[in-house]
């Protein structure tokens, strides 16, 4: 069974992908910053039996980020799939929303997300490669 990290896991898009991956028998580690504010993927992971662990991890904090790989590490020892999905999300009227909520949305520390993640999955990467 495929190992995959999903990042942005507690509503919208990381929700359904985690839910769509793990029903089609991925075992899924859905991160987000705080579980206890989005019982909602644990609810459905418990009710349909899904392989599914949530764990904390926020993308904004290299210690987060790096505990939450080893943990995965631990349990796995690889993950075959990371997907960055974690993001800031802001409602409202585009003509009503200060510029400030664009600017925490846009800002450069979203790719640095992206690659603070994709680092912490490299050692497994680099090691399958080693022996393929």
């Amino acid at each position: 069974m495929p190992n995959v990290l999903i990042t942005g896991t507690s509503s919208g898009i990381g929700l359904a992908t985690a839910l769509e991956l793990a029903r089609a028998g991925h075992q899924v580690y859905a991160t987000m910053r705080n579980p206890a504010r989005a019982p909602e993927l644990g609810r459905i992971a418990s009710a349909e039996g899904l392989p599914i662990s949530i764990l904390t991890m926020d993308v904004d904090s290299d210690r987060s980020v790096s505990d939450c790989f080893a943990e995965v590490y631990r349990r796995e020892q690889h993950i075959d799939v990371l997907v960055n999905n974690a993001g800031v999300e802001r409602h409202g009227a585009v003509e009503e929303l200060p510029m400030d909520a664009f600017r925490d949305t846009m800002r450069p520390i979203t790719s640095v997300r992206c690659v603070a993640c994709a680092r912490s999955c490299r050692p497994c990467a680099s090691a399958e490669r080693l022996h393929h």
